[in-house]
């Protein structure tokens, strides 16, 4: 699903993100805030695999619809707070 957005969305030419920043790109090529892997993965979207992620439960959690924040929210009132 994700391969499926970054292919779809050109985030890089969109004309309203180069109007935000005033047209200024920066390119990082060093990690300063993360480790080597981390920084890799985020260099290349279309090669991450999804199922190279181990699900588990947090209380902070990432998700792609409106649907499962909403059930992941209902869990995390049980479970946490």
């Amino acid at each position: 699903m994700l391969k499926y957005f970054v292919n779809v969305a050109n985030y890089e030419d969109s004309l309203i993100l180069k109007q935000i920043c005033n047209y200024t790109k920066v390119n990082l090529s060093e990690c300063r805030r993360s480790n080597r892997v981390l920084f890799d993965l985020c260099d290349n979207l279309n090669k991450v695999k999804q199922y190279g992620f181990k699900s588990r439960s947090t209380m902070f959690n990432i998700v792609q619809t409106n649907r499962l924040r909403k059930h992941l929210n209902y869990l995390c009132m049980d479970k946490y707070i």
